[in-house]
């Protein structure tokens, strides 16, 4: 978990040098700010839940080839909306349970740590990592990735050990 954690902070901190919307936070990963209607982050979300299946399939599977299964989901209170990390992960009965692996900025009824539940509606990204650092899915992280500059890119990759084909 803390690896995970570690990750993303890092990768939040590389990513804060592009042009887009960034609230930072002390201590805790950036939040990106995105438009509901932004074409490239929606087919991100489309293409995820088209995928869904290859994550469950996986994640049935305990393949130790893999470091870390990881979902983001999109959680609600009131008006405010914020897609979160969730990580150790099981599923049964088409829900997903795991750990809330973001500290909430505006949803303020969750917090990190917590132990959530997440039907396959509420799934706005996948990602499976293998032990070599090959991404699979990850799709709005790589919409956030393609809009750096490539010394950005480089920089995350190397942070993170992440490979995506």
């Amino acid at each position: 978990m803390k690896k995970i954690m570690f990750c993303f902070i890092i990768a939040s901190l590389i990513i804060s040098g592009c042009s887009q919307n960034v609230v930072k936070r002390e201590n805790q990963p950036d939040i990106y700010l995105v438009e509901n209607e932004n074409k490239e982050m929606n087919q991100a979300i489309q293409k995820t839940k088209e995928n869904l299946s290859i994550f469950i399939k996986e994640l049935s599977k305990n393949n130790n080839e893999y470091t870390n299964l990881l979902l983001k989901a999109r959680f609600e209170e009131g008006e405010k909306i914020e897609h979160m990390w969730v990580s150790d992960i099981t599923y049964s009965s088409s829900t997903f349970m795991g750990i809330l692996s973001n500290e909430p900025m505006y949803v303020k009824n969750l917090s990190y740590g917590d132990i959530v539940f997440v039907n396959k509606n509420q799934v706005s990204d996948w990602m499976i990592v293998k032990e070599d650092g090959t991404v699979i899915g990850g799709y709005t992280l790589r919409v956030l990735r393609n809009r750096m500059t490539q010394k950005e890119r480089e920089e995350f990759d190397k942070s993170t050990g992440y490979k995506f084909e």
